[in-house]
């Protein structure tokens, strides 16, 4: 395992797993540019701040896994499973994700990521089981 990885691994696990927010900024330079997460917006620590607070309130016991990287300083690529528990209902959860981020020193400074919101918010009955399939045969979302 590479530096860059080790550092990942434990900030999926400090910020993700021990739901910490307080160590957003060890880990996320000032002037962070992550892309991804949602379209047309580009995340700095406040708006990431933000999203990992809304996720937290939507699942609980989150595990990280890293199932395959590539480390080339100062970047390092992960393919991943972020796993935990629904907070109303216990159901499980499991979802795959991509990131690509680049590290200054200890922090991360630039990222690309691809998370699959869908599989969550079915998981979490937010909307229909099966919706990725009924929009790619022209289908809309309905409630869950």
């Amino acid at each position: 395992m590479g530096k860059l990885e080790a550092l990942a691994r434990d900030f999926f696990t400090e910020v993700w797993e021990e739901e910490n927010a307080a160590a957003i900024p060890k880990w996320l330079g000032a002037n962070l540019e992550a892309k991804g997460v949602h379209k047309d917006v580009v995340f700095g620590p406040d708006e990431f701040a933000g999203f990992h607070a809304a996720l937290c309130e939507l699942v609980t016991d989150i595990r990280v896994t890293f199932v395959q990287s590539v480390e080339a300083a100062p970047w390092l690529s992960v393919c991943g499973q972020f796993e935990g528990a629904c907070r109303k209902t216990g159901a499980p959860i499991s979802i795959s994700f991509q990131s690509m981020a680049q590290f200054e020193g200890e922090q991360m400074v630039l990222g690309f990521n691809n998370i699959d919101f869908i599989g969550l918010f079915e998981q979490l009955g937010q909307i229909e089981p099966a919706a990725l399939d009924a929009l790619f045969t022209g289908g809309r979302l309905a409630r869950a």
